[in-house]
């Protein structure tokens, strides 16, 4: 049920890399991508329990937001940034 609700609730421009629990079993290490800020933020948001939207996740924790410059297509122009997070939750 968890990586359902993950997909139910992740924004479409948010690309995740990594997902990892913790010993034992009720926290989650989401490490992912969005193309802005302002996308982290909705990711955040839209995965974090609310009384109008629950969800499995509470108690959200960001380890780190990085704008990550992306290669160069081969029509030679660079591609935009991105910016990685990483964040932990509990899982209800």
């Amino acid at each position: 049920p968890v990586f359902a609700e993950i997909e139910r609730l992740l924004p479409a421009t948010t690309r995740i890399s990594h997902l990892g629990f913790g010993s034992d079993l009720n926290e989650l290490t989401v490490i992912g991508s969005a193309p802005t800020v302002d996308d982290v933020a909705e990711t955040l948001a839209s995965l974090r329990d609310a009384p109008a939207r629950e969800t499995l996740f509470e108690d959200i924790e960001v380890g780190a937001v990085r704008r990550k410059e992306q290669g160069i297509e081969s029509s030679a122009e660079s591609l935009p940034p991105r910016y990685e997070f990483e964040i932990k939750f509990a899982i209800k």
